[in-house]
C-alpha cells in the first residue's frame, strides 16, 4: 500500500528481506522516523533506502570468528597485533560486533 513516497513497515520488511522486528527496533531507537496514517506506521522512501543499503552491506560481512578461521589467527594474536600497532583496515564494527569486509580489503590492496 503505497502513500505517496512512503511505505508501510511490513511492505519495507518484505521488501527488504529483514524481518520487521528488527525494523520496529530501529523506530524505537530514533534511527527511523515514521508517520502514522490509517492507524499504521509509514517510513519515508529514504529512510527505505538507508535500510535496505544497511542490510544489503551486512549481507556481504563475514562474522570475525569466521576471519579468524579463514586467516588462521587466534583471538589473542589478534588483539596483540592490534595492540602492537599492526592495522586491520577490514575490519568493522556494525550493531556493537564486529566483521570482515572483504571489499575494503580489497580497497586496501589497491
Amino acid at each position: 500500500m503505497k502513500n505517496k513516497d512512503f511505505f508501510t513497515v511490513e511492505e519495507t520488511g518484505r521488501e527488504i528481506g529483514v524481518d520487521i522486528q528488527k525494523i520496529y527496533r530501529k523506530i524505537d531507537k530514533g534511527e527511523i522516523e515514521t508517520v502514522e496514517r490509517y492507524g499504521r506506521l509509514f517510513i519515508s522512501s529514504e529512510d527505505v533506502l538507508k535500510l535496505r543499503k544497511h542490510y544489503k552491506r551486512k549481507e556481504k560481512l563475514v562474522p570475525f570468528e569466521k576471519f579468524l578461521e579463514i586467516k588462521g589467527i587466534s583471538r589473542s594474536k589478534y588483539y596483540r597485533d592490534i595492540y602492537n600497532g599492526k592495522d586491520y583496515p577490514c575490519i568493522v564494527k556494525v550493531d556493537g560486533k564486529l566483521y570482515y569486509d572483504s571489499e575494503k580489503e580489497k580497497e586496501n590492496a589497491i
